[in-house]
C-alpha cells in the first residue's frame, strides 16, 4: 500500500490554486503517474494508476503525481501543455537565460532529480502533433547548444501514446525566471498572463539594480503600440517585480501618458531584454502581439449559514419603490403618468404621503422630462403642493425639461456607449446628492441604432446605464413608459377583476424592460361603459369618467401585489400665473387623489364575497354526500350543483357558461377564512357540522382533477 509523503508546511502553491493549475496542464483523465521516492539504485520509484490527478495532494507534496499531457475531445487528441526533458544538471542562471533566449515563452522548472524541464503552456488546447512539434523543435535547439535532451521523455508524444512526465508546482518543482531566480506562485501567474509579451515576461521578478523604471516605461510603450495598454497592467507589473518598487511619482508619470512618446522596434526590444537577462535574445520578437491572457479566478461565493443578522429591506414606498431598484409607471398617453410622477417627486422631496402611502425616506429629487417644458413641471409641482398642503423641507427638486433634453446612451449596431451627457449627469448626481431620479418617458433618453422591441438592447439600456445611476448614490430610479391599448380589468358576473398578467405585459416594447424593473405600476383609464354600469349612480359630485384612472400594482418583486384597483380622481387645481404680457392669469392643473369609488368597489366586493360564501354553504350537504376520506373533486361538486341551477333548464344558456359560473362561486365562497381558538386563521369556511371546508390544490395530479374540496376539524368551535 502506498505510504504518502509527509506534507511540506511551506507549499509553493496551495490547494486553493488547484483549479488554475489543473486547467493549465489538463492532461489525460483517469491516468496518473505516481512518484513514490527512490529505489535502492537511486532511480525514481514510479508506476501508473488508473485514477485522476489529486491536485490537492500533489500541491501539498503529500502525493507527487504526473501523467500524459495528451487528452481527447470528441475522439481527437489535444494538449494544453508541452515539455522538454533536459537530462543533465545545469546552473540555474545559465539554463534559464539560455531557454529564454531560444524561446521566451518556454518556462524552466526544476525536475525532481534536480535537472530541468522546459514547459510551454498554450492559451488553448492545440492538436497533440502541434504540442509534440514544439517539444522536439526546442529540444533540437538545446541539443545544438550541447545540452543532453531525453527525447523519449519529451511530452506529449506526437501520436498521444502514454509517455509520462512528473507534474510541477509542488515544493521541489517550481518555475524560474530568466535570471535563474525562482518565481512565487503569484509571479508565475503574472508571467503566464503576459507570456505573449517577451519584454514583460523578462521583467517579471526583476530586482533592484536593473533600472526597473525604464523596464516599466518600455513595457507600457509596448502595450500601447499593441493597443492593449491599461493602468491595471502597469500595477500588475509593479506588484510582480522581485523587490518592492515604490516610486509612486514615477508610476503616476507613466500612467499620465509618458509611455506614448516611446516607440520601440523589434531590435531595440531584443537589446533591452538582453540587458535584463544578461544574454542576447536569439528568438525573434513578435510585435503583432496577441491579447493579454486575463487570469480567471474562481468567483467569490458567500455561504449562507442561517446565523447571519438579517437586515430590513430599504423601502422608500412600501410595495412601490426600493433603494437601488427601478420602478416603472406604465400607461396609455394622457392617462396621468406625468401627474403621478410629479406627485412622487413632490412627496419624495417634502416627505408627504403619496396617495395614502408613507414616504419612508426623503431626499433630493431630479426630474428629467423629455416631453414637458420646465415651466409645465413647475406648474404641476406647485399645484400638487397647494392641493395636498405640502410643507416644504430642505430637500430640493431639480428639473430638466423639453428645452434642454439630454441623451444618455448612444447605440450602434455593435455596442452601446454612455454619452458625454451621461457622464455629466453622474457628476451632477454626486454634486447635488440626488437620491431619486425620475425619467419620463424612458424611451426618450437614448439615441442611435436602438429598437425598443430588441430585448438585448433594452436590457443594456436599463441594466448597464439607468439602474447604475440609482446604485451609485444609494437611491432609486422611476421611469415612465407607454403601454399598448390593452384593458387591464375585466368584469365577470358583475364583479370587477384586475388582470395582473395583462397589466404586466401592457408595457410597450421588449419584455426585458419589465423583467429588469423590480416594481411596475400600471395606470388604467376609466372607460365610459364601466363608469356608467358600475359607478355613475353612486357619484354625486357631477364628475365624469374622464376624471378617473385606476392604479394597478402589476409587479412587485419583494411584496404581494394588491388584488384591487386603486381608483384615483383627477382634481382640477387653479394656479395664479403671469402671462406673456406680464398680466395676472389663471391656469388649471390636474392632481390625483384617492377616490370614493374605492369605497363603492370594496362594498360591492364584500357583498359579492358574502353572497358567494352563502352559496357555498348552501351546497355543503350535497358536497358531503360526494366525499370519500374527507374530500371530493371540485369537478364532481360542480357537475352536481349545476343541475340545481335555475338556468340549467334554459336551452338558451350554454351549459359551459353555467358550469363556469358555479365553479367560480364555489371557489370564491370556499376561499374564506375562520378564526381558531389560538388566534390563527384557518382556510375555508366553517359549517354547522363542526368541520371546515376549503378548496385544495394537489399539483402532483394532472388537469382539473388536481382541484379538490377538502374538510377538516373546525378548531374555531
Amino acid at each position: 500500500m502506498l505510504e504518502t509523503q509527509k506534507p511540506n508546511t511551506m507549499h509553493w502553491a496551495s490547494e486553493n490554486d488547484k483549479n488554475f493549475i489543473a486547467e493549465l496542464i489538463s492532461g489525460k483523465k483517469n491516468k496518473r503517474l505516481i512518484w513514490d521516492g527512490y529505489l535502492p539504485n537511486g532511480k525514481k520509484k514510479q508506476y501508473w494508476e488508473n485514477k485522476d490527478i489529486d491536485w490537492e495532494l500533489h500541491l501539498t507534496g503529500q502525493l507527487k503525481q504526473g501523467g500524459n499531457l495528451c487528452f481527447e475531445i470528441d475522439g481527437k487528441k489535444y494538449a494544453k501543455a508541452a515539455v522538454v526533458d533536459i537530462d543533465q544538471k545545469v546552473d540555474a542562471k545559465e539554463i534559464c537565460s539560455e531557454l529564454f533566449s531560444l524561446d521566451p515563452k518556454a518556462i524552466p522548472i526544476k525536475s525532481p532529480s534536480g535537472r530541468w524541464h522546459a514547459w510551454m503552456f498554450f492559451k488553448k488546447a492545440v492538436p497533440v502533433a502541434v504540442a509534440a512539434k514544439w517539444s522536439r523543435d526546442l529540444g533540437m535547439k538545446l541539443a545544438k547548444k550541447k545540452y543532453t535532451i531525453d527525447f523519449g521523455k519529451c511530452n506529449p508524444n506526437h501520436n498521444g501514446s502514454d509517455v509520462g512526465i512528473n507534474y510541477p508546482f509542488h515544493s521541489k518543482q517550481i518555475p524560474y525566471d530568466p535570471r535563474g531566480k525562482p518565481y512565487t506562485f503569484k509571479q508565475f501567474k503574472h508571467r503566464n498572463r503576459f507570456n505573449n509579451y517577451s519584454y514583460i515576461a523578462a521583467a517579471t521578478n526583476l530586482e533592484t539594480g536593473k533600472n526597473r523604471y525604464d523596464a516599466l516605461l518600455f513595457a507600457a510603450s509596448i502595450l500601447h503600440a499593441a493597443g492593449k495598454y491599461k493602468d491595471e497592467y502597469i500595477d500588475a507589473i509593479v506588484e510582480n517585480f522581485g523587490t518592492p518598487f515604490d516610486d509612486h511619482k514615477k508610476i503616476q508619470k507613466i500612467k499620465d501618458g509618458q509611455y506614448k512618446t516611446y516607440k520601440l522596434n523589434s531590435e531595440t526590444i531584443k537589446r533591452k531584454i538582453g540587458e535584463m537577462i544578461d544574454k542576447d535574445l536569439a528568438a525573434e520578437v513578435d510585435l503583432e502581439l496577441a491579447p493579454v491572457a486575463e487570469q480567471l479566478e474562481a468567483l467569490e461565493l458567500e455561504e449562507y449559514t442561517g446565523t447571519e443578522t438579517l437586515k430590513a429591506r430599504h423601502w422608500i414606498v412600501d410595495g412601490w419603490m426600493m433603494k437601488k431598484a427601478l420602478t416603472l409607471i406604465v400607461g396609455q398617453a394622457g392617462v396621468g403618468k406625468t401627474i403621478l410622477m410629479a406627485m412622487l417627486a413632490a412627496a419624495l422631496a417634502n416627505g408627504q404621503k403619496i396617495l395614502g402611502r408613507p414616504i419612508k425616506e426623503n431626499g433630493n429629487v431630479l426630474i428629467l422630462a423629455a416631453e414637458e417644458t420646465k415651466n409645465e413641471i413647475r406648474l404641476r409641482i406647485k399645484a400638487i403642493e397647494n392641493l395636498l398642503e405640502h410643507k416644504k423641507t430642505n430637500n430640493k427638486i431639480f428639473i430638466r425639461g423639453l428645452e434642454d433634453q439630454i441623451k444618455l446612451v448612444k447605440f450602434t449596431m455593435a455596442e452601446a456607449k454612455a454619452t458625454k451627457e451621461y457622464l455629466q449627469l453622474q457628476l451632477a448626481i454626486k454634486k447635488h446628492n440626488i437620491k431619486f431620479i425620475l425619467l419620463d418617458p424612458l424611451i426618450s433618453f437614448q439615441t442611435g441604432a436602438y429598437d425598443e422591441n430588441n430585448n438585448a438592447k433594452m436590457e443594456q439600456f436599463v441594466k448597464d446605464f439607468l439602474i447604475p445611476l440609482a446604485v451609485e448614490n444609494n437611491g432609486c430610479i422611476v421611469a415612465g413608459h407607454h403601454t399598448n391599448k390593452f384593458s387591464m380589468i375585466t368584469i365577470t358576473d358583475g364583479e370587477l377583476l384586475v388582470d395582473h398578467q395583462v397589466a404586466l405585459n401592457a408595457a410597450r416594447g421588449a419584455s426585458s424592460l419589465v423583467a429588469a424593473a423590480r416594481f411596475v405600476l400600471a395606470i388604467q383609464p376609466m372607460t365610459k361603459k364601466l363608469f356608467k354600469d358600475k359607478f355613475q349612480d353612486h357619484i354625486k359630485d357631477g364628475s365624469k369618467f374622464t376624471n378617473y384612472a385606476g392604479l394597478i400594482e402589476a409587479k412587485s418583486n419583494y411584496s404581494i401585489t394588491e388584488d384591487e384597483i386603486d381608483w384615483l380622481k383627477k382634481n382640477s387645481v387653479s394656479l395664479e400665473v403671469v402671462n406673456e404680457d406680464g398680466e395676472s392669469a389663471n391656469e388649471s392643473l390636474g392632481v390625483f387623489t384617492t377616490s370614493d369609488i374605492n369605497k363603492i368597489a370594496k362594498a360591492k366586493n364584500k357583498l359579492k364575497a358574502e353572497k358567494n360564501e352563502a352559496f357555498a354553504k348552501s351546497q355543503i350537504p350535497l358536497i358531503k354526500s360526494l366525499m370519500v376520506n374527507d374530500e371530493c373533486t371540485l369537478n364532481a361538486a360542480v357537475e352536481q350543483v349545476v343541475m340545481k341551477d335555475p338556468e340549467f333548464a334554459d336551452t338558451n344558456v350554454d351549459e359551459k357558461t353555467i358550469k363556469s359560473k358555479v365553479r367560480r362561486q364555489l371557489v370564491n365562497g370556499l376561499n374564506g377564512s375562520a378564526e381558531t381558538k389560538n388566534g390563527m386563521t384557518a382556510q375555508g369556511i366553517s359549517y354547522d357540522d363542526g368541520y371546515n371546508y376549503w378548496v385544495k390544490v394537489d399539483n402532483s395530479r394532472d388537469g382539473a382533477a388536481k382541484y379538490f374540496i377538502q374538510r377538516g376539524k373546525d378548531f374555531s368551535k
